[in-house]
């Protein structure tokens, strides 16, 4: 599956396949775990998830990513 997603006017959420996700124009990297990430208020869930921040609002993750939830 290959999709942009946008969930607000800042943040954009590109799912290239379940195992490689880009997201742009984050605020803040929360939490980081092999199970889940949390950015801003998004929960990426998955297994053995591994990131590449290439700034400080461009981030690439990898594994299988098999959720997205939005979390308050």
């Amino acid at each position: 599956m290959i999709g942009d997603i946008l969930f607000n006017d800042d943040v954009k959420i590109t799912l290239n396949s379940n195992k490689h996700l880009i997201i742009k124009n984050f605020k803040e990297l929360k939490s980081i775990n092999d199970d889940y990430i949390l950015i801003d208020n998004y929960l990426l869930i998955g297994s053995l998830l591994k990131i590449t921040i290439l700034d400080e609002s461009y981030i690439e993750i990898y594994g299988k990513i098999t959720e997205i939830k939005i979390v308050d």
